[in-house]
């Protein structure tokens, strides 16, 4: 290994494990929860509208709109990670339809921050699946108004979206629904800070 490799240590499932560290400095990742302070849902609802509007990707809106602000807010560990890891999730996993990218970049945050990230993420899921979507909290900076909200009954992008394109008879392809789901993804990722101010008493 060359000195422009050094490595650090970090616990992997309970092992001490060697990884490169960021750019050679030689810094230790700590061992997973990292630390979490109280952030502004409306901060972060705003940021993760508008990523998920810029990049088209409802994964990357969530799970960068979180990041970014820890990054701000507290630094490393959190700029360790690269906000484009969460561009895989767009469309419910590469256009699959599965789970929703709104909650998928909201989970990987949970489960940085929360030891039973099990439960508050399971709690997270349950939320966006009675939620009505989206919520009125957008419209200082929506690109669209919004006239109609849907409730999934379900975490699956595909079952999100189509049945908001049977109420409200857009094209799922539409810029309308660009600007919905992009809401979705800001709702989902205030409601996560919400979520984890309450968790750690902040």
């Amino acid at each position: 290994m060359t000195d422009n490799n050094k490595s650090g240590i970090m616990v992997l499932n309970g092992e001490r494990v060697t990884v490169p560290s960021p750019q050679g400095t030689g810094l230790v990742v700590p061992p997973l929860p990292w630390p979490y302070k109280k952030l502004d849902p409306e901060v972060v609802r705003r940021r993760g509208y508008e990523l998920c509007f810029e990049a088209d990707n409802c994964m990357y809106g969530s799970g960068a709109a979180l990041l970014l602000t820890l990054q701000e807010e507290i630094g490393f560990p959190y700029t360790c990670i690269p906000a484009d890891m969460f561009r895989y999730g767009a469309g419910g996993g590469v256009g699959w339809g599965s789970l929703c990218g709104a909650l998928n970049g909201s989970g990987a945050i949970i489960a940085l921050v929360c030891k039973d990230y099990f439960k508050v993420f399971r709690e997270l899921i349950i939320w966006y699946t009675g939620f009505a979507f989206p919520s009125d909290k957008h419209e200082a900076y929506c690109k669209y108004e919004t006239r109609v909200r849907t409730v999934a009954y379900s975490p699956l992008c595909s079952d999100s979206l189509f049945k908001w394109g049977a109420e409200t008879k857009e094209s799922i392809r539409s810029e309308i629904q660009k600007d919905r789901c992009s809401k979705v993804v800001g709702d989902t990722a205030a409601k996560t800070v919400e979520m984890l101010n309450a968790l750690f008493g902040n």
